[in-house]
């Protein structure tokens, strides 16, 4: 299950990680969306190296339950407060050497997971690739939306289901169409450059 490749991602998790928590940056909210953009791709390899049919369709629901987060992890851009010297003070710097990986670990793991669940379907013609891409973007901007605005995490689906239900249907407005659709274009131009045609 796990190749060099894959044993090489997870310490740059546990790296990256560690780092936060040696140099004390705090955002444990970071720390989280590494996780769940880790959980995303490690639930992606299964589907990839799962050779039975029923196995992968049951698989995938649970990868598509972790994956907006891996673009999630663009929303902690926001808390970025030490950007204004991050170059120039070391504390500052240390910082932004830790935030930064940690976010394109995060899109990284995305896009390595959408091209493993290409080739776990065999999913090759190009046209539908650009389809599934698209239809991910969505759902995935609609869940980072509800995520940063609604506030209602993952776990909500288990913990409050009915608080998490109205957060669904109450997230729909046109003031959320910006985002949306930012959201959208942004993760569709990142998986059109990473995913081979």
């Amino acid at each position: 299950m796990f190749s060099p490749k894959n044993l090489l991602i997870h310490l740059f998790f546990a790296i990256i990680a560690g780092g936060m928590f040696l140099y004390g940056a705090g955002n444990t909210a970071l720390i989280w969306n590494m996780v769940w953009a880790l959980l995303a791709l490690d639930v992606a390899i299964l589907v990839r190296q799962n050779n039975h049919t029923a196995s992968k369709l049951l698989i995938t629901p649970f990868w598509l339950f972790f994956y907006p987060n891996t673009f999630y992890i663009l929303t902690e851009i926001v808390n970025l407060q030490f950007s204004s010297n991050a170059l120039w003070e070391q504390s500052s710097l240390i910082l932004f050497m830790l935030y930064v990986p940690a976010i394109l670990f995060g899109i990284m793991a995305g896009v390595e997971s959408v091209e493993l669940i290409f080739k776990g379907y065999g999913i090759q013609f190009y046209g539908l690739r650009l389809l599934v891409i698209s239809l991910l973007s969505l759902f995935s901007s609609y869940a980072i939306y509800i995520g940063r605005y609604a506030n209602l995490h993952s776990w909500d689906i288990f913990t409050r289901p009915l608080v998490f239900l109205n957060g669904l249907t109450s997230a729909i407005n046109w003031s959320s169409f910006p985002f949306i659709l930012g959201f959208t274009l942004m993760q569709i131009m990142v998986l059109v450059f990473a995913v081979d045609e």
